[in-house]
């Protein structure tokens, strides 16, 4: 997935409201912890808080982020 839209998320910073996976199932989902993190499809290197969003989830995942009131989540790359 080399074009793919890198996210980050913060996720010791989470406060477990649920915007982003609310906005984007598809991307983010809550974790055992209760924080935030990448679905195991688009996550890097098994790492639950790097992923790689393909083109056609764009909006989807750019949507999850802005609505995050703590803004943990970056997307971009």
């Amino acid at each position: 997935m080399a074009d793919g839209i890198q996210v980050t998320i913060d996720r010791e910073e989470c406060i477990e409201c649920g915007v982003c996976w609310n906005e984007c199932p598809e991307f983010y989902e809550m974790g055992d912890d209760g924080w935030s993190q990448v679905v195991e499809e688009y996550r890097v290197q098994d790492s639950l808080a790097h992923g790689e969003a393909p083109a056609n989830l764009e909006e989807c995942v750019t949507v999850g982020a802005d609505g995050c009131p703590v803004a943990i989540i970056h997307v971009g790359g």
